[in-house]
C-alpha cells in the first residue's frame, strides 16, 4: 500500500528517491507509438544530439495534473522544441496501463482533467513496462536525459531551471573528435583472500571518431595493479563493458580504474572509483538474521558461491509478518570456498522504516561452528540507512580458526567468542560534540561532562539578585582540557543595614583585588575599579589545566552606600567563587620528560614526540648522544676547566660526554650545600 498512498499524496517527496535509477545511470532504450500513431526511439533521438525530457505520470495523480498544468514543460518544448532551437524533446509518459483515452481526453473515471489539449509535445500512453526498465516507484518522475545516455532525476522545477541543466557542459553532446570515457565499475564487490578479481567497467565514446583502441589501468593507492589493451570499434556514445583479468587486492579497499593510453581530447572522464571488500573467514554453518519493519515483503536474499551458484535463497514477497518480527535462516555451505551474501529491497528503501512511520529493522549474517558457538560477523545492518543492495563476502572453511577480535570485556565491541585480540577494541566515551569530554574515536556512548556557565548564560536567567556577589559561585574544568571559563561580580542596587532594618541605596563599590586564580591560566580579564549599583562586571579567564584540584577564587573590595547622595562606607567585603578541575578519564598525549624542551606537564601518556636540543656529531667533541635536535653547539669539546668555560664537565675529564650525564643522575635529587 506505500506505493499507492505516495502516488496519491506526497509523491514527490525526495525521501523517495532511492527507489529510481540513480544519477548517473544510462538510460534504457525504448520504441513507442504515439497518441496520433507517430513511433519514437530513444536511442535515435539522442544520437540526433537531442536531449530527452521523460515525465511518467498517471491521468489520475494530483500532484502530476498540478505540475502538467503549470505550462512548465509546455513553455520549455516551446522554446527548445522543434518549433524552437530544435535541441529538446519532451514526452508525456502515461504509464498506468489502466488508464484510458477517456482519462487522457479528460472525460474519464480515473483523470484529473484534459491532458491532451493545449500539449504539444508528444503523448504516450501505456508505458508501464518502460516505468519498470526505469525502476519507478512514484509519479509523477522526471528525468533528462543527455545524448550521451545519462540520465538525470530532474523533477518539477521551472522551465528555467530544466533549461540550465540540459545546457549545462556535462550535458552537451560529442563534440571532439576523440572522447573516451569511464562510466561505472560495474564488477562485484567481494572477493575471498589471494584469489585473482576480474575488474569490469563501462567504457563509452563520447568522441565524433570510431573508439578503436585504450589501455585501462586499476590503480589503488597510487599504485597501477593490473591493465588490459582494449581494441574495438565504438561509435559514438556506444557503450561496452571492459574487463581488466586477474587484479589482486590486498585486503578491503578504495580503487580507480583509469585509462592509462589512448588518443583523447579530454582527460576530464578518464577514471571511475570502485570499491572492494574482502571476504570475512567463515565457518559452514551460517545463521541470516532478519528483523522486518512494515513491508516485510519487499526484501530478498541470497547466498552464492563464486560461480553465481545460488545456495540458498529467499525472495521478495516470501517474507510475511509484522513490523518487529524477527526471522531466521540456517544454511550449511556444501563446500568450503568463496561465497557472497546479497540482500535486497525492492522498493530501495532498505529496512529504514522509521522515514515512513514504521520502525527501523536489522540484518545479521554471522557463521558458526555450531549452533552455540559463534565463528565470525559476516554482515551487519542496523537500519538507518537506505538501500536496494548490499553485499558481503565470507570465505568458508571446514576446519577450526581462530576467532579474532576484540577480548576486552570493558570495550564497547568486546566478542565473547574471540581467542586471539585483533587489536580492534573501541570504549566507551562522549559522542557530544558539545561535551569537553568529546571522543570522536569513542566506540559507543558515555557520559558527557558540560561546562555550560557563561556570563550571558548568567545574564539571561534572572540572576540579578538584592544581594551583591560572584555568579556563579561554581565552574569546572577538566584536567589537560583547553578551558574558558567566565563569572560576574554583581552589585546589588540596596543593602538592608542588619542593626535598623532600613534599606540604603548602594553608591558603588570599589573592586581592588581577584586572588586565587591557578598559576596555569594563561589569559584573564579582570578590569578594577568602580562598579555602581545594579552593575554588574564579567571576569574571564582561559587556560589548560595541569592537575584536577579545587581553586577558590576570592573577589574583594570596599562596598558604599548612599545617604542624601553621598557615599558612606560599609566596609571591606570578599565575595568567594570555586573552580572545580576535574580528573580526565581521556589518556592526555605529550612529552613526559621535565628535561624535554617541549615537556608537558599535565601529560599522562607520552606521545613518543619529546624533544632534546644538544650536539647531534658522534665526532664532536660534545657530542650528546640524547640529543635528538641539533642546536647549533657542536664543537671540539672542553679543554678547559669547568669554571673556566664548561660547567657541564661534571667529572673534570676536560670532555662532555656520556660519563658526565651519569655523574649527574647519580647526584639528581641530592641538596646542595
Amino acid at each position: 500500500m506505500r506505493r499507492l498512498i505516495l502516488l496519491f499524496s506526497a509523491a514527490l517527496m525526495a525521501s523517495a528517491a532511492s527507489a529510481q535509477l540513480p544519477d548517473g545511470s544510462i538510460a534504457p532504450d525504448w520504441t513507442a507509438t504515439d497518441i496520433n500513431g507517430v513511433e519514437h526511439n530513444l536511442y535515435e533521438l539522442l544520437d540526433d544530439g537531442k536531449k530527452v525530457i521523460l515525465q511518467f505520470s498517471a491521468t489520475w495523480c494530483g500532484p502530476c495534473w498540478g505540475y502538467h498544468t503549470s505550462g512548465a514543460l509546455q513553455a520549455l518544448y516551446d522554446d527548445y522544441g522543434p518549433d524552437g532551437t530544435d535541441e529538446l524533446r519532451i514526452f508525456f509518459m502515461e504509464a498506468d496501463d489502466s488508464t484510458t483515452d477517456n482519462d487522457l481526453n479528460g472525460t474519464g473515471s480515473a483523470t484529473q482533467g484534459d491532458w491532451v489539449t493545449g500539449t504539444s509535445y508528444p503523448i504516450i500512453d501505456d508505458v508501464g513496462n518502460i516505468f519498470d526498465d526505469y525502476a519507478g516507484a512514484y509519479y509523477p518522475t522526471i528525468y533528462t536525459i543527455c545524448p550521451n545516455r545519462i540520465l538525470t532525476e530532474t523533477g518539477q522545477v521551472s522551465a528555467e531551471e530544466h533549461a540550465a541543466i540540459f545546457q549545462a557542459n556535462s550535458c552537451a553532446g560529442a563534440s571532439v573528435a576523440n572522447d573516451p570515457a569511464l562510466l561505472e565499475v560495474t564488477s562485484a564487490t567481494v572477493f575471498c583472500p589471494g584469489e585473482a578479481q576480474d575488474v569490469s567497467v563501462q567504457l563509452m565514446n563520447l568522441g565524433l571518431d570510431n573508439l578503436t583502441f585504450a589501455t585501462l589501468g586499476v590503480y589503488a593507492g597510487g599504485e597501477l595493479l593490473q591493465s588490459t589493451f582494449w581494441t574495438g570499434n565504438l561509435e559514438t556514445y556506444a557503450i561496452e563493458e571492459v574487463i581488466i583479468p586477474d587484479v589482486y587486492f590486498s585486503g578491503s579497499t578504495d580503487f580507480s580504474v583509469e585509462i592509462i593510453e589512448a588518443i583523447d581530447n579530454n582527460l576530464d572522464n578518464n577514471a571511475a572509483s570502485g570499491a572492494v571488500q574482502e571476504s570475512v573467514e567463515s565457518a559452514m554453518l551460517v545463521k541470516v538474521e532478519i528483523m522486518v519493519d512494515n513491508w516485510p515483503q519487499e526484501i530478498a536474499w541470497s547466498i552464492a558461491d563464486d560461480m553465481g551458484n545460488v545456495v540458498e535463497s529467499v525472495a521478495a514477497g516470501a517474507i510475511n509478518g509484522a513490523e518487529g518480527d524477527v526471522f531466521e535462516w540456517w544454511v550449511t555451505l556444501p563446500t568450503e570456498g568463496c561465497y557472497s551474501f546479497e540482500i535486497t529491497d525492492a522498493y530501495g528503501d532498505g529496512i529504514y522504516g522509521a522515514q515512513w512511520g514504521s520502525i527501523n529493522g536489522y540484518c545479521e549474517v554471522t557463521s558458526w561452528y555450531d549452533t552455540d558457538n559463534l565463528a565470525s560477523v559476516i554482515y551487519s545492518y542496523d537500519g538507518s540507512y537506505d538501500f536496494t543492495s548490499e553485499q558481503a563476502g565470507l570465505s568458508a572453511s571446514n576446519l577450526p580458526f581462530t576467532v579474532e577480535g576484540c577480548m576486552d570485556e570493558a570495550a564497547c565491541n568486546f566478542n565473547p567468542a574471540a581467542e586471539e585480540e585483533d587489536g580492534s577494541c573501541t570504549y566507551p566515551g562522549c559522542l557530544d560534540e558539545d561535551g569537553v569530554n568529546y571522543n570522536p574515536e569513542a566506540g559507543c556512548e558515555d557520559e558527557c561532562i558540560y561546562l555550560e556557565f557563561t556570563c550571558e548564560f548568567i545574564g539571561s536567567e534572572g540572576w540579578a539578585e538584592l544581594s551583591s556577589g560572584g555568579y556563579p559561585e561554581y565552574q569546572q574544568a577538566m584536567h589537560g582540557v583547553e578551558w574558558a571559563g567566565e563569572w560576574v561580580l554583581h552589585v546589588a542596587a540596596s543593602v538592608v543595614e542588619p542593626a535598623s532594618g532600613v534599606t540604603y541605596p548602594i553608591h558603588h563599590f570599589e573592586w581592588n583585588a581577584m586572588d586565587g586564580m591557578p598559576d596555569w591560566v594563561s589569559e584573564s580579564d579582570f578590569e578594577l575599579g568602580d562598579v555602581g549599583p545594579s552593575e554588574q562586571r564579567c571576569i574571564s579567564a582561559s587556560g589548560i589545566p595541569t592537575a584536577p584540584g579545587l581553586h577558590t577564587l576570592a573577589m574583594s573590595g570596599e562596598m558604599f552606600i548612599s545617604i542624601f547622595g553621598q557615599p558612606f562606607s560599609t566596609g571591606d567585603y570578599t565575595f568567594e567563587v570555586e573552580l572545580d578541575v576535574l580528573a580526565n578519564p581521556n589518556p592526555i598525549a605529550g612529552c613526559t620528560y621535565p628535561l624535554a624542551s617541549n615537556y608537558l606537564s599535565y601529560a599522562t601518556l607520552d606521545d613518543g614526540g619529546c624533544l632534546f636540543p644538544g650536539c647531534t656529531d658522534p665526532e664532536a667533541g660534545n657530542f650528546s648522544p640524547i640529543a635528538n635536535v641539533d642546536d647549533g653547539s657542536c664543537g671540539d669539546g672542553c679543554t678547559t676547566e669547568p669554571a673556566a668555560g664548561c660547567s657541564t664537565d661534571n667529572n673534570g675529564d676536560g670532555v662532555v660526554n656520556v660519563s658526565d650525564l651519569l655523574a649527574l643522575l647519580g647526584e639528581f635529587g641530592n641538596e646542595c650545600e
